[in-house]
C-alpha cells in the first residue's frame, strides 16, 4: 500500500507497518515504525517524510481502515485542533 500523492492518512482501525529497503539489502526490508489507531501517516512534519518516502511502503497484516484527507484540508483540521487544545489548557488553568 502506498500513500496517495498529496494526501495524509489517519489510521482508524488496525495497525500499519512502515517498511523500507533504502538503507539495506532490497531482500531484507527494515521496519521503520508502526502506526496504531489514531496515528497519522504521510505528514512530513510529523514523521520527517519517512512514511511518504519513495523507498517506503505500508503493510497491514490485518483488516485496517485508513481515512485519507487532501494535505491542505488535513493541515486546516490539524491547526484548528491544536488551537482548541491550547485554548482548553489555558481555560482549565484559569
Amino acid at each position: 500500500m502506498l500513500i496517495p500523492q498529496g494526501y495524509v492518512g489517519v489510521v482508524l482501525v488496525g495497525t500499519i507497518f512502515v517498511l523500507s529497503h533504502a538503507e539495506q539489502d532490497i531482500m531484507k526490508p527494515r521496519l521503520l515504525f508502526k502506526c496504531n489507531e489514531g496515528q497519522i501517516i504521510g505528514n512530513e512534519d510529523l514523521d520527517n517524510g519517512v512514511s511518504s518516502h519513495s523507498e517506503s511502503w505500508l503493510l497491514a497484516y490485518e483488516n485496517t481502515e485508513i481515512i485519507f484527507f487532501k494535505k491542505e484540508h488535513f493541515l486546516k483540521i490539524w491547526d484548528h485542533q491544536r488551537l482548541n487544545t491550547g485554548r482548553q489548557i489555558i481555560l482549565s488553568a484559569i
